[in-house]
């Protein structure tokens, strides 16, 4: 199981942003942070955060429900990240345990 586990953390792939006061996230948007280590040791941290996504009316706002924000290792640049390539990584503990 650890193992199939681990099979997700290889290909997330993220695209960068314009980097505009538009694309920076708000910390009320945090979503979650992922932190890991690979095998030489160098650790990794990935903050996500909801995307806001202004509706057809331009007055209320939503989120995206296809894509996030992220920061990569603390970094300024804002990333644009697929909820897809990295939902299999958030498992909730229960996943784990067998029923």
């Amino acid at each position: 199981m650890a193992n199939d586990y681990r099979y997700y953390f290889s290909n997330v792939k993220y695209y960068p942003t314009e980097n505009s006061n538009r694309n920076v996230p708000s910390k009320k948007q945090f979503l979650a942070r992922i932190e890991i280590q690979d095998k030489k040791g160098k650790e990794i941290t990935v903050e996500l955060f909801k995307k806001q996504k202004i509706t057809d009316d331009n007055k209320s706002l939503s989120f995206d429900l296809n894509y996030c924000y992220g920061y990569i290792n603390n970094e300024k640049k804002v990333v644009l990240l697929k909820y897809l390539d990295f939902d299999p990584i958030l498992r909730e503990i229960d996943d784990f345990l067998k029923k």
